[in-house]
């Protein structure tokens, strides 16, 4: 039971953290995103935004 109440408080606190983190640096995530996939995305074959408009032309 102390390691369930323990793991309960752990990921309180690493959600807080991750939220003040996002607070302070909002768009972080699609930075982040753009540079993981600048690659597929420079060659036409990425997800997301720019999907739709590869295949409309």
């Amino acid at each position: 039971m102390a390691e369930k109440l323990e793991q309960i408080a752990v990921g309180q606190a690493l959600a807080m953290a991750r939220k003040r983190f996002e607070d302070v640096l909002p768009g972080i995530k699609h930075m982040r995103d753009g540079l993981t996939r600048f690659e597929d995305w420079s060659r036409g074959k990425g997800i997301g935004p720019q999907a739709g408009r590869v295949k409309a032309g």
